[in-house]
């Protein structure tokens, strides 16, 4: 970790879950995490082996936050698999130490083109927010033009759509690492399950961004899969199979 410099920290933050349902002490460990993340891909060896820290990661260890967060052992712990479970960060262990990930880390963090408040002292203040104000609407602009045809056909039939940004990422990252023809199989499989699912027995869907993230729930429905019914002794047939 750098001993200067800042991390930029959203106002939504306050309106999400990870803050809200917080205890003062899994906030504390929150903020220590994003301030001990490296801003910059850092390198170094250890037993002759090189190791590569990206942004967004740290390596570290339970007693080293709970000293810098000013928590317990215990409240790390518990911290740490609420955040993971929160699709927040990723935890592991590694020779050097507990690697953590910061999921969203470049979309929070990175990208200084975005901080148009830093202009050049030369500038008038008046210049500093027309400037600042016209980059955020060419942004905003871009962000209209990402989409792929595909995509914009997968998100819209879906049945619980959000974080588009985020759903676009990850089902890139799949079409470019299995293929389109695997997405449209997992949707198909995971739809049809759904449908056959009694509606007074159909838990919460998962979401557009969840279903090709971090956990990859689609790997349940590479597959087809059917939902089973049972009653008292006797398997009921669904789909045409019998149970």
């Amino acid at each position: 970790m750098d001993g200067g410099g800042w991390i930029k920290l959203h106002r939504a933050l306050m309106d999400k879950p990870i803050w809200t349902c917080a205890t003062v002490e899994q906030r504390s460990i929150l903020i220590t995490i994003l301030m001990l993340a490296n801003h910059a891909e850092k390198q170094w060896e250890w037993k002759g082996q090189r190791f590569v820290c990206k942004p967004g990661q740290l390596v570290t260890s339970l007693p080293s936050l709970a000293k810098a967060s000013k928590c317990s052992l215990q409240n790390v712990r518990t911290a740490l698999k609420r955040f993971e479970n929160l699709e927040f960060l990723t935890d592991e262990s590694t020779n050097t130490g507990r690697l953590i990930t910061i999921v969203n880390w470049d979309k929070y963090q990175g990208c200084p083109d975005e901080l148009t408040g830093e202009l050049t002292g030369s500038q008038q203040a008046p210049n500093r927010h027309l400037t600042a104000n016209k980059n955020d609407k060419n942004e905003r602009m871009k962000e209209r033009d990402i989409y792929t045809p595909e995509f914009e056909t997968w998100y819209s039939s879906w049945p619980r759509p959000e974080a588009k940004r985020d759903s676009y990422r990850n089902f890139e990252r799949i079409r470019k690492d299995k293929g389109l023809d695997f997405i449209w199989q997992c949707t198909k499989n995971y739809l049809s399950y759904r449908q056959s699912i009694p509606e007074r027995e159909r838990g919460p869907d998962y979401s557009s961004r969840n279903f090709f993230g971090q956990k990859a729930y689609y790997e349940d429905f590479i597959q087809p899969k059917l939902f089973v019914v049972k009653n008292g002794d006797t398997a009921r047939t669904i789909n045409g199979h019998r149970f």
